[in-house]
């Protein structure tokens, strides 16, 4: 995901869904989120925030305390990075 181009978003984004609901991938979502700040295609940009936000909503409420941090982080950095139509979009989509 460090690697990848804008040209990849198909690739990276499948890898990034495929995987399970597991502590790897709640590592995942924030370099994922990271990728997300070099991708110009706004379409593609949300697609990837739907499924960081559908990953998180997978985990157990209980458990949500240790992946919300990681999770909300890397998509604050992202909303910072792209400005202000991908901020509200992430805060609607975490409601």
């Amino acid at each position: 995901m460090s690697e990848g181009t804008e040209a990849d978003f198909d690739l990276v984004s499948g890898r990034y869904e495929k995987m399970p609901l597991s502590q790897e991938k709640v590592s995942a979502s924030a370099t994922f989120a990271g990728y997300l700040e070099k991708v110009q295609n706004v379409t593609n940009v949300k697609k990837g925030i739907d499924l960081i936000v559908k990953f998180r909503n997978q985990v157990p409420e209980q458990f949500r305390g240790f992946v919300d941090p990681t999770i909300k982080g890397g998509l604050s950095k992202l909303s910072k990075a792209k400005g202000k139509e991908i901020e509200d979009y992430i805060a609607d989509k975490m409601k």
